[in-house]
């Protein structure tokens, strides 16, 4: 992937070239440099202040949890305290329902271990502790306010204590193996009063696309997997300080920041990451760069890959394979004796219905179809990696 990142040769794609664009700006590492981490608290700014950092700027009464959230999950995609998302109904496939389910950690969605025992994990989370000060220590200097190590300290403990907290009230793995208990069907609008510390009309209107609003407004029903743990959340966030609360999104946002932002924060990352997992030496940058724009690109990423890779005659030849099993497979289901007649009707259909995924889609192949499918992310010449990472 590396050569293919890096060679000269112009794509026809506007659609890779995007992609190339978006792995030239994380290899820029002297552009980086020179913009610290301004980007970052710009959007943090626009979003509020960060107490942490501007506590003289903060004010309490304009704290909104909705808007936080909706800013950190339109920007980032996190997941703090409730995980929203789309899935198969495990008990009517032929349709998908929303699932809201608990949140995760700073440290992972199945980190609560870490926080919980201190006699297992404390040397793990001194270092967790030991990179938050670093980090914000750093942020605070590129937003000219030099806080001094202790004020940070004592700031980073009241987060860290909320964490332990939060991680208290998550249903442990362990307890999650009961895929039927955490089915338990409800309509959207029982949300308002499940969890009514959200405004979840503005929270969708902002996060999920237009033609969406209208199945939206119609109240569908939803998965709610963990009930109890609303109740539990609400508890939690209703007895803890808003400048805590605060504190600990924007550093969950701020922390999600990595390959956006320069040198001395890879340092602190690497720092931590050794402290933490044992790991001794950096990834080399192309590596973490080139994940970086096929996560955002995906298929752009396998588009370049396959065209450069992939010889096109070989999923002709799985296709047609393919075909010749599902013909004997129709003609053995024809001839048995042992189905009766309206299930062998209905495996028939569905031995039509299967579908034939093999090697890639035929689209990546057809720059027209490519372009048109990421014909909504656009960037600009001039735009640094910082910026291409929010389109």
């Amino acid at each position: 992937m590396k050569e293919l990142f890096e060679s000269p040769e112009i794509p026809s794609s506007i659609a890779i070239r995007n992609l190339k664009s978006i792995y030239n700006g994380c290899m820029n590492v002297n552009d980086l440099n020179e913009r610290n981490s301004s980007e970052l608290l710009k959007r943090i700014e626009k979003y509020g202040y960060w107490p942490i950092i501007s506590p003289d700027k903060w004010n309490e009464k304009e704290f909104d949890l909705t808007n936080l959230l909706i800013e950190v999950g339109r920007s980032r995609a996190i997941d703090i305290f409730i995980d929203v998302y789309v899935s198969l109904d495990q008990k009517q496939v032929t349709r998908r329902l929303l699932n809201f389910d608990q949140g995760g950690l700073g440290l992972g969605a199945s980190a609560r271990d870490y926080y919980l025992n201190d006699t297992r994990y404390g040397n793990q989370m001194a270092a967790y502790k030991h990179y938050m000060i670093l980090k914000i220590s750093s942020f605070a200097k590129d937003a000219g306010t030099y806080k001094s190590e202790s004020y940070i300290a004592n700031e980073v403990d009241k987060i860290l204590s909320f964490e332990r907290e939060f991680a208290r009230i998550l249903t442990p793995d362990e307890e999650r193996r009961n895929y039927t208990k955490l089915y338990n069907l409800h309509h959207l609008s029982e949300m308002d009063k499940i969890f009514n510390l959200m405004n979840w009309t503005k929270y969708f209107d902002w996060l999920v696309p237009e033609e969406m609003h209208e199945y939206l407004a119609s109240d569908p029903e939803i998965i709610l997997s963990e009930p109890e743990y609303f109740i539990r959340l609400t508890k939690l966030l209703n007895s803890t300080p808003k400048q805590v609360i605060t504190n600990y999104i924007l550093w969950r946002f701020a922390s999600a920041w990595s390959f956006q932002l320069d040198e001395r924060y890879d340092d602190i990352q690497q720092h931590f990451l050794k402290a933490f997992l044992g790991k001794k030496t950096k990834s080399p940058r192309w590596k973490d760069c080139a994940q970086a724009a096929s996560s955002r690109m995906s298929y752009a990423s396998g588009a370049m890959y396959v065209r450069a890779h992939f010889d096109r005659s070989s999923k002709e030849s799985a296709l047609a394979m393919i075909q010749d099993l599902r013909a004997s497979f129709r003609a053995m289901l024809t001839i048995n004796d042992w189905m009766d007649p309206s299930t062998k009707e209905y495996a028939l259909i569905k031995a039509e219905q299967m579908l034939s995924l093999i090697g890639f889609p035929d689209f990546l192949y057809n720059d027209t179809q490519l372009d048109d499918y990421y014909k909504n992310f656009t960037l600009h010449p001039n735009d640094h990696y910082a910026l291409q990472v929010f389109i």
